[in-house]
């Protein structure tokens, strides 16, 4: 017996109740229309398979979907008429590239798709091609935008142009940005280059380099830089300018490092290696670890502190080594109101 198929096109209309989006699923709506070799419309339940392949003739078959009577359930037609969701029946991988469970995955990969359909062992010809509805070309695009305008969650790396701004400005203790890497969790710097941050650096939490601070930083009530370590350094940078240099209300800068040969504070400029100002400490150095130094600088002046309030201190170190160290023409100068400095 001869049989003619022929598809119906079918309306699909998609409508949501809320603002989330609902997972599609993997099915096509397919309608088609079988006659005999008289063309007299059938009536019976027939075995159909619905195989996808990359080509009209030959090529690669991608995924087979059959539809038997011992299997999912054969195709019901009734006079000559038949529906079914292509996707929904026994779905095997065919020999092609790759591996496929499902038409989503098919259509993901591939952009041009034809169907075979085999009633019983009469295999219809030729292929149809699997064409997109109107407002589906639209599909690969999201507000106008193609899929390469946005970030996603892949392990891909990407390279986004432009400015990214991110803000979690809600209660609690939140995070804007994590980023974690094998050996960087995170590198930036000018467009020119001429100043770089790394951080999370191996084993090193904060990497700057400048080409006229090597870091700089202000703080309100407290602290303009505050740095701990447990093993080497607490805070240490090089600058063409300064090494460190730093302003606070408190404390200009402050570093810790209670590890064997460890440095609270180190700096290295072309001006000053390490630079704090404040109305109590400029600089605050502790090295509480076996040959330990507080502070040390190297420059044309090693260290410098500016206390600018009644009382204060320029450069205060404590070291089981050196208290404070420096190294330049002036190693060490601080300047205190009322006072003269010292060199």
């Amino acid at each position: 017996m001869c049989r003619r198929g022929s598809l119906v096109a079918a309306l699909v209309i998609f409508w949501t109740a809320s603002v989330f989006a609902a997972t599609p699923p993997a099915q096509i709506n397919y309608q088609g229309v079988l006659r005999d070799a008289g063309d007299k419309p059938l009536t019976g339940t027939y075995d159909i398979a619905f195989s996808f392949w990359d080509a009209v003739s030959g090529g690669n078959e991608i995924l087979d979907d059959a539809h038997l009577v011992s299997g999912t359930g054969g195709v019901a037609v009734t006079n000559g008429l038949f529906n079914i969701a292509l996707g929904s029946g026994t779905l095997t991988d065919g020999p092609g590239t790759g591996t496929y469970t499902s038409l989503d995955q098919v259509f993901r990969d591939y952009p041009a798709v034809w169907l075979q359909v085999q009633i019983g062992s009469e295999t219809l010809s030729p292929r149809t091609q699997v064409i997109a509805a109107a407002y589906a070309l639209n599909a690969t695009n999201l507000n106008g935008q193609p899929s390469s305008g946005y970030v996603d969650t892949s392990s891909t790396s990407q390279t986004k142009t432009g400015s990214l701004s991110f803000d979690n400005s809600v209660s609690g203790s939140t995070t804007a940005v994590t980023g974690k890497g094998g050996n960087l969790g995170g590198s930036f710097s000018n467009y020119t280059g001429a100043g770089q941050v790394s951080l999370a650096s191996g084993d090193d939490g904060i990497v700057t380099s400048g080409t006229r601070y090597g870091l700089y930083s202000v703080g309100g009530t407290s602290y303009g830089v505050y740095a701990y370590s447990s093993a080497a350094g607490g805070t240490y940078s090089q600058g063409a300018t300064f090494g460190v240099e730093a302003v606070g209300d408190s404390l200009g800068l402050q570093g810790y490092g209670t590890g064997s040969n460890s440095t609270g504070v180190f700096g290295s400029g072309s001006i000053d290696g390490v630079y704090g100002s404040s109305p109590n400490y400029g600089v605050a150095g502790n090295g509480t670890g076996t040959s330990g130094v507080g502070v040390a600088g190297s420059g044309p002046t090693g260290v410098t502190g500016n206390g600018t309030g009644t009382n204060s201190t320029g450069v205060s170190g404590t070291g089981t080594t050196d208290g404070v160290s420096g190294s330049g023409p002036t190693g060490v100068y601080g300047v205190c109101p009322g006072t003269a400095p010292l060199a």
